[in-house]
């Protein structure tokens, strides 16, 4: 349809400009009529020529102003029509039979001009049948001159005819070329709109997208990106347009970067690699990506590369958050499960705080005398020593307000100035009070080489979050140390008693050799009679009494303990210029009030037992009593035995 209207659009204009030129023809006519050529009839014939071109004229007119609606085949009618009325009658009034030659022309031109075969037949027919009435029955020219034209007019009838067959295959060869042409640029018209819809959607939904796209080329520079990127990137689309995702990667995951072309060259045609990475935004901030990266075509067949990148900051930081509590919590069963296993506490704490915090040092602080800290346990940079002295400010101001005190390397203030003075490779400190029960037991010193500067770093909270654990595996360790040395100790004098006995003895054997170790037996004289006397009370002051002086006249390496009643017990290691029997005499003397004891002893064999030396001791004891108590009586008084 749309070729049959561009034809017909293109016939009115042809038709329309055929009038035009006929009326100008026939204008041209008149004056040479009238002018120049010396011809009879030259009025009548140039009436005629002008009454054609005003028709003509009239026809160009009408067709200008009916361009949509004028009838293509009655305006070629009239359009051959015109010429043809004024050639017959020009023949007709000029009885001029040569005349006819211009009606040849005519009937040729309805070939032309006609838009059906019946118009053009109608048209050629008529103007042939016309013209042999005027020419035969105005008895026009001689007979064999009728006869040529006659000839000539049927020829040019057959002629036109030709001409309009020619003419209508060749139009309806151009009409199937046209409508070809116009399917065509109809498919690709239709094409482009399609590609424009789809490349609208598809910028929509790109640029609409809440996961952050890009498109890369060749070189891996950025075409394009959406808004979602740019919030991810935190930087503007003229920042990224043309440029890498290099200069934005972090640091550690360069590697990632550069190994991109590798994993989409091993990925092939379809394949999609996928990776994390971390991207630095202008602040310093780091978000995490999750990307997934798809070859795509070039306009020239180029290899690009279409990325999807996903903000899974809030999941890693959930799974840190996760890892660093768990991290926490096993620390924490690490230092509770090793209470009861006797290890030193001190040493437990301040590696589990090392290795949840990452800290270069951490020391473990208690007090000591004179207003000084002692170093109970440490970890990381050797202490530069054992005791701080003075300590600073935040170290005294936390045990006293049980705070926790935080600083970085100070420039001009002298008050913290002390651990970076032990310690000058620390750029921050913790100082974080240990407290049990509201009452601050210990400090903990966590430093780090590297500046932190807030308090809610999750270094600094890991180191924190084991305080109260420290505390309660403190003391827990306190405690059961204490029960230690209650069942250790007899309640009475404060010396040990036969469980405590054993356990120092055995640490003496260790020390020394077991022929350098006596074993003394003591025991109060009458002391029944005595308790009877003035009473149990009395009594037991009388034990501690002599608990009090035995202590005195022993070195902190000699063992003594309660035996049982008014019973009691001393290992004495050698000792270069002092004699183990004076010794045990200064203990004879070492009662008060009066009363009196008896002592045995009895030095230990190479490969004796401590309990057989003690039974040695006690037969000794015996003989010291048999022989009149009050006295210092040694093994080798025993009559020899066989073994």
């Amino acid at each position: 349809m749309i070729a049959i209207s561009a034809r017909l659009e293109l016939r009115r204009a042809i038709l329309q400009w055929c009038a035009a030129a006929l009326a100008c023809v026939y204008l041209i006519a008149i004056a040479a009529r009238l002018f120049w050529l010396n011809m009879s009839h030259t009025t009548v014939t140039a009436l005629l020529a002008g009454v054609s071109a005003l028709a003509l004229g009239s026809l160009f007119w009408y067709v200008v102003a009916h361009q949509r609606t004028a009838n293509v085949e009655v305006v070629a009618v009239v359009l051959v029509l015109i010429p043809a009325a004024d050639s017959l009658l020009g023949i007709l009034l000029t009885r001029e039979i040569t005349e006819t030659a211009i009606l040849l022309l005519v009937i040729l031109g309805a070939g032309a001009v006609t838009t059906t075969l019946r118009s053009m037949s109608t048209v050629a027919g008529s103007t042939v049948a016309l013209w042999a009435v005027v020419v035969f029955v105005g008895n026009l020219g001689q007979g064999s001159e009728r006869l040529n034209y006659a000839l000539l007019m049927v020829g040019a009838a057959g002629m036109s005819f030709l001409i309009f067959l020619i003419r209508a295959g060749a139009e309806r060869d151009l009409v199937a070329a046209a409508s070809q042409a116009q399917l065509q640029v109809a498919r690709l018209e239709a094409a482009a709109t399609a590609n424009a819809e789809a490349e609208r959607r598809y910028r929509k939904i790109f640029m609409g997208s809440p996961v952050a796209m890009a498109l890369a080329d060749e070189n891996g520079h950025f075409i394009e990106v959406n808004p979602a990127l740019c919030a991810l990137l935190a930087r503007d689309r003229i920042e990224l347009i043309g440029r890498s995702s290099r200069p934005f990667t972090h640091l550690d995951d360069l590697p990632i970067h550069h190994s991109m072309s590798d994993r989409m060259r091993d990925a092939g045609d379809g394949g999609v690699v996928r990776v994390e990475k971390r991207y630095v935004r202008p602040s310093g901030e780091i978000r995490w990506a999750w990307l997934s990266i798809s070859a795509a075509r070039g306009p020239r067949g180029q290899t690009w590369t279409l990325m999807h990148a996903e903000d899974v900051t809030d999941r890693k930081e959930t799974e840190e958050a996760l890892r660093r509590s768990q991290l926490i919590v096993a620390s924490a069963g690490h230092i509770a499960r090793n209470v009861q296993s006797g290890k030193d506490m001190h040493a437990v704490i301040v590696a589990a705080v090392q290795h949840v915090s990452g800290a270069d040092i951490v020391l473990l602080l208690e007090p000591a005398d004179g207003g000084d800290f002692r170093v109970a346990g440490n970890i990381g940079i050797e202490p530069a020593q054992k005791v701080l002295s003075p300590p600073c400010s935040h170290l005294r101001k936390t045990w006293a307000n049980g705070q926790p005190a935080f600083a970085n390397r100070p420039t001009a203030d002298e008050s913290v100035s002390a651990p970076w003075t032990l310690y000058p490779q620390l750029q921050t400190i913790l100082w974080e009070p240990i407290v049990d029960q509201g009452t601050v037991i210990s400090l903990m010193m966590v430093g780090f080489c590297r500046r932190i500067e807030r308090l809610d770093d999750w270094s600094v909270t890991a180191a924190r979050g084991l305080s109260a654990e420290a505390a309660s595996a403190l003391t827990a360790t306190r405690m059961r140390l204490e029960l230690e040395v209650m069942a250790q100790t007899d309640p009475l004098t404060g010396l040990a008693n036969r469980r405590g006995w054993t356990l120092r003895l055995q640490e003496l054997a260790a020390r020394v050799p077991r022929v350098e170790v006596t074993i003394g037996l003591i025991d109060f004289d009458n002391f029944k009679k005595y308790n009877d006397t003035f009473g149990h009370e009395q009594g037991d002051l009388l034990l501690q009494d002599f608990a009090r002086r035995a202590r005195a006249c022993l070195r902190s390496e000699d063992v003594i303990a309660r035996w049982g009643g008014e019973e009691f017990v001393v290992a004495l290691s050698a000792a270069e210029g002092r004699s183990e029997v004076a010794v045990f005499q200064q203990l004879r003397a070492a009662m008060s009030d009066g009363q009196t004891c008896s002592i045995g002893y009895a030095q230990m064999g190479v490969d004796e037992t401590p309990a057989h030396c003690v039974r040695r001791a006690d037969e000794t004891l015996y003989l010291a009593k048999r022989s009149g108590r009050d006295q210092v009586v040694g093994a080798e008084l025993l009559p020899a035995r066989s073994t």
